[in-house]
């Protein structure tokens, strides 16, 4: 019997409730998540059942760490408590399972869970799919500089083709990655925004009702 298996996921690096909600069906299945590597997610196998996850950002952790700070211990050492045990890290994301029915949530705060979010991403997400969007359009740029230049030379080197192929799937996959992040972004902060003015709204009516009485 396979005891451990590796799957390419494409889950994008702020969509914690997808990630969570996969690896709640992963753990029917019998696999729990046991390490995130650039070639993909290995999982080891478990007796089925039903796990909830949650995901937790650490915006100073680094993928370079050879291990986790004090900070990130304590926090770890206080999920524990209430029953979330730490399944792996990988850079500034944290995803923990809790094998109780209805256990209490690591995030209480939306406003500073969308906080903790966007400071991971502007540490490694960010930067990292800026440059390899800008070494895509340079690739693209030199190919179609090739093509008004010498276009018989560049068409016959296959080599240059192929690796222009692949920077220009880069490309999309980069825009498309930014324009989801930052599309995802911009509605939480305006979805945030209303509820914190809806709690200030109620806040005041119930002040008021209390002078009043």
């Amino acid at each position: 019997m396979i005891k451990r298996k590796r799957r390419i996921e494409t889950f994008s690096f702020f969509d914690h409730t997808g990630i969570c909600k996969h690896l709640e069906k992963m753990a029917v299945k019998g696999w729990m998540i046991e390490r995130l590597t650039n070639f993909g997610w290995i999982y080891r196998r478990i007796e089925p059942k039903n796990i909830k996850f949650e995901i937790s950002y650490y915006p100073k952790a680094s993928e370079f760490d050879p291990e986790p700070s004090d900070d990130q211990k304590t926090f770890h050492e206080f999920c524990a408590h209430t029953g979330w045990k730490l399944a792996c890290t990988c850079a500034q994301l944290q995803i923990f399972y809790n094998e109780l029915e209805n256990p209490i949530p690591i995030e209480t705060e939306p406003t500073l869970e969308v906080q903790t979010i966007h400071a991971s991403a502007k540490k490694s997400f960010i930067p990292a799919y800026i440059l390899l969007l800008i070494l895509s359009v340079l690739q693209c740029f030199f190919l179609v500089s090739g093509l008004l230049g010498d276009p018989i030379d560049t068409l016959s080197n296959t080599a240059k083709l192929f690796s222009t192929v692949c920077f220009f799937i880069l490309l999309i996959i980069c825009t498309v990655e930014l324009c989801c992040y930052f599309s995802w972004y911009g509605k939480a902060k305006r979805r945030q925004s209303k509820v914190s003015f809806i709690n200030r709204q109620a806040h005041l009516f119930y002040r008021k009702l209390s002078l009043l009485l």
